[in-house]
């Protein structure tokens, strides 16, 4: 399956190789959640740091250059999907990688950008 907006494509492979990797992913994420047991910003802690980089680069694009971006306020958007993308994959959800999820990630980050105007 393959879904497609704009110039932005994502493969879903119905591979079973790649089904078994999937799997496996999810199972080796779940293993370290458990053994480290430390909150997610100890888990993730490069999403910290996403946050100026991203604001940076948004205020260099004409497209986005106008928009008035706070950096805590992204950053804790930010920090929101990464819950969300990492939750949805630690309780190996069926419907991570389908476009429910693609159209929820999108919906945050647009709703967030559409305050910064």
């Amino acid at each position: 399956m393959l879904i497609q907006e704009r110039n932005c494509s994502l493969s879903i492979s119905n591979n079973p190789c790649a089904q078994s990797a999937a799997r496996h992913t999810h199972e080796i994420l779940q293993m370290l959640w458990r053994e480290h047991d430390v909150a997610h910003a100890e888990f993730h802690p490069h999403v910290a740091d996403l946050a100026p980089f991203i604001q940076g680069y948004l205020r260099k694009n004409l497209q986005t250059k106008h928009l008035k971006i706070e950096v805590d306020k992204l950053g804790g958007l930010l920090n929101d999907l990464d819950l969300t993308i990492f939750n949805a994959r630690l309780e190996d959800n069926e419907q991570w990688g389908t476009p429910f999820y693609y159209k929820k990630l999108k919906k945050m980050l647009q709703g967030y950008l559409i305050t910064c105007e």
